[in-house]
């Protein structure tokens, strides 16, 4: 999950989940989608921050980014148009979890596992003016406009599902071991200017 990228694109819907399980494995799966009006200046596009994000609506290229020799085991990548939208769906197993969480693939997650089962999780965002971290910085008026006007339409979820009983996360949205980080512009677009907390501890 590339936050500045995601930012960038625009109009973007995401809906990433993932499942930590005993014995340092689990289980991911990612939903993109695009509007149709967006897919062709995406991937004609050159921005850098968006070139996982092309990579991913080509089944081959985004693939390969989930290698086996990364912990990943892919066993479903679909790429499809349906209702004005471009979308990818990918599912897979997490052969070996913390391989594949410090990878990068799923962002820029920093996993702790510890002894009885518990851990701790956590991702670390760079922000597309402040750079990594939560970090205040001043931002203009004119400036916030201009990151809401280019935000509009994105929606990105994030599920993490552990083993043990939750002690602490940085969402309210949570269960006894699941943790739900939703940011959505038009419900609260606080997550624009200062880097979300998302992490969570387990015992």
């Amino acid at each position: 999950m590339v936050f500045a990228g995601l930012l960038a694109g625009g109009c973007i819907h995401l809906k990433q989940e993932i499942e930590i399980r005993k014995g340092n494995t689990g289980r991911f799966s990612m939903a993109m989608s695009v509007p149709d009006s967006v897919y062709a200046g995406l991937m004609q596009g050159k921005h850098k921050r968006l070139e996982p994000v092309r990579k991913l609506f080509v089944k081959e290229a985004g693939a390969a980014m989930f290698p086996a020799n990364a912990g990943f085991r892919i066993f479903r990548y679909r790429v499809y148009t349906d209702e004005g939208r471009h979308h990818v769906v990918i599912e897979g197993k997490l052969v070996d979890a913390k391989k594949a969480l410090a990878s990068g693939r799923l962002g820029n997650f920093q996993f702790e596992p510890k002894e009885g089962g518990g851990g701790r999780l956590q991702l670390t965002l760079t922000h597309p003016l402040k750079g990594s971290g939560t970090a205040a910085a001043v931002i203009s008026d004119t400036v916030k406009d201009e990151m809401r006007a280019a935000a509009a339409g994105i929606r990105i979820e994030l599920t993490i599902k552990v083993p043990k009983k939750i002690t602490r996360a940085g969402t309210k949205d949570t269960g006894k071991r699941v943790a739900r980080w939703v940011f959505d512009p038009a419900q609260d677009d606080a997550f624009l200017f200062t880097a979300p907390d998302i992490s969570l501890e387990w015992e």
